[in-house]
């Protein structure tokens, strides 16, 4: 690693995850990954804000061709402490690690993802034209891709380092808001005795989830550029992604899951989808949000939707779950607990 030694908390860590010596085009030329990587290093690090530099920057250099166990536990350490996460990948999974068959690259985004899928940036590049590979990396590469495949994380694809530079600031700048807003929610924990939340606890279950469900459609409606929000009746909301219009329906859980009588006042919703979907072959869905007044789990969510074979992803949100076979894809969102914690905890736009 080099790091800098002032990498004190007030400042924002970034770490940068990338091959070495894997080629790519870079300011009109043959180039390294370490080339775009040092650019990116320099950009950032000394990026201002009011005459300040917020951030401090990590890259992995050491660890990124050395097979040490020092080295690889200071990476990974590292990628667990780090605030942001930006991969830059063309696709090789890196040297295979000690017994777990899988590559350095691979380990170090695993770390970042499993600490916090929000601070995992994603950015892909061409990979080499003619690599030479042993059978081992050969197979640590294809888990690696489709690993990369699986995740819903903020993940993009560019031509050359040039293009890598620019999104990596875009990422940063995502980074940023999404830091902010987190600091935001995260302190709103600590004001659940003001007077809106209290009037929400105060309220019956019917009173208090229907509070919720006007406050998540109304943050659905207001709110998700640059989706593009289009009219619907009641709690419904139309949401239009690259042209095509896709169907979004609010409900809330006004307790905890775990308690019988709020879960029942949602159910299973989607059981009826076939039925209540309007007639128009141009709308797509439904997408499911359920706003919920407390925390949720894994296991919740699988009770709810009744299916052990699907899909379930845990997120800083909350849960999203899927099951191919009803067509079903739920939102379960966490800690809606006021009409300003209920917005701020909804999920964010995947970048595919």
């Amino acid at each position: 690693m080099t790091a800098p030694t002032d990498a004190a908390p007030e400042r924002i860590r970034v770490l940068i995850s990338s091959r070495i010596n894997a080629p790519v085009r870079f300011g009109g030329k043959e180039a390294k990954l370490v080339d775009v990587r040092a650019a990116l290093h320099k950009l950032i690090a000394h990026e201002e804000l009011f005459g300040r530099e917020p951030f401090v920057v990590w890259r992995s250099e050491k660890a990124a061709e050395s097979a040490s166990e020092s080295a690889i536990a200071r990476c990974k350490r590292r990628t667990a402490e780090c605030d942001v996460f930006i991969a830059i990948t063309n696709g090789e999974g890196g040297f295979v690690v000690g017994d777990t068959d899988d590559g350095i690259c691979q380990l170090e985004l695993q770390a970042a993802y499993e600490d916090s899928p929000a601070k995992v940036y994603l950015i892909g590049v061409p990979p080499p034209d003619k690599p030479a590979y042993t059978r081992a990396q050969l197979a640590a590469n294809e888990r690696f891709r489709r690993y990369i495949k699986e995740l819903a994380i903020w993940k993009t694809d560019v031509a050359d380092g040039d293009e890598a530079v620019v999104s990596a600031q875009a990422a940063m700048v995502d980074a940023v808001v999404r830091l902010t807003q987190g600091g935001v929610t995260a302190g709103r924990t600590g004001a659940r005795s003001s007077t809106v939340s209290l009037n929400w606890e105060s309220m019956d279950l019917r009173a208090r989830a229907n509070a919720i469900r006007k406050a998540a459609t109304a943050y659905l409606k207001e709110t998700t550029a640059p989706i593009k929000s289009l009219a619907a009746p009641g709690h419904d909301v139309h949401l239009e992604f690259d042209g095509t219009r896709t169907l979004c329906r609010v409900h809330a859980v006004p307790e905890a899951l775990s308690y019988a009588p709020a879960r029942d006042l949602v159910g299973q919703v989607f059981r009826d989808d076939h039925l209540t979907m309007p007639g128009d072959a141009k709308v797509h869905g439904p997408v499911h949000f359920i706003a919920c007044h407390r925390g949720v789990t894994r296991g919740q969510a699988r009770k709810l939707l009744g299916v052990d074979d699907a899909t379930y992803i845990d997120t800083d949100f909350g849960v999203f779950m899927a099951d191919e076979v009803q067509q079903v894809q739920v939102f379960l969102i966490k800690n809606c607990r006021d009409p300003t914690s209920s917005p701020r905890t909804s999920p964010p736009v995947w970048h595919g």
